[in-house]
């Protein structure tokens, strides 16, 4: 799998992801091609988990534009959900209960996750996670968090959870996103 880190708080959003694709097999591969992170139209989209779903988000899908005011978990039930569903189907990607896969989405600063069975998900507590190595991120930044905030918090709650998963690198790509932009 991977380890893909979110923090949202007041003044915006950081999402964080290790480098290594793992193949079912385990087999690591690293490659800058191999991004999990990108940004697209206004959008900070991160994938894990299966990698033909990753790949045609990442690297194909064209989310549909968010209009100003609209509650982003509306608009991801309601707008990013079924562009999406198109997407994948329109490139022979129908998903099974054996493949699962997670987004990470960021828009005007604010996150969500859509999950592998396109349910969307927000989270009180500001911090997400997506992957493998999500569980040891996600309790490495709460801790980081009590003591400092910011994007050496994110980064360094994949590089701890790259000690305790083989699925995830200690090499982290980070993108920020401020509210309303």
């Amino acid at each position: 799998m991977t380890t893909v880190i979110g923090f949202e708080n007041s003044e915006g959003c950081i999402i964080a992801a290790d480098s290594q694709t793992t193949t079912s097999d385990g087999m690591p591969w690293q490659h800058p091609d191999l991004t999990k992170i990108v940004n697209r139209n206004s959008y900070l989209i991160a994938g894990s988990g299966t990698n033909q779903s990753c790949d045609i988000v990442l690297n194909i899908w064209e989310p549909p534009p968010r209009p100003p005011k609209q509650s982003w978990y509306l608009f991801g039930i309601t707008q990013l959900v079924p562009s999406l569903r198109a997407c994948h189907a329109a490139n022979g990607f129908e998903p099974t209960a054996d493949e699962e896969w997670s987004l990470m989405i960021a828009s005007r600063g604010e996150l969500l996750t859509i999950e592998f069975d396109y349910s969307v998900l927000r989270s009180k507590s500001g911090i997400y996670g997506l992957g493998s190595g999500s569980p040891y991120a996600m309790g490495a930044l709460a801790v980081l968090l009590a003591s400092s905030v910011g994007k050496s918090s994110v980064k360094r709650s994949v590089e701890i959870a790259s000690l305790f998963d083989v699925f995830t690198s200690s090499q982290v790509s980070i993108m920020t996103q401020t509210k309303g932009g």
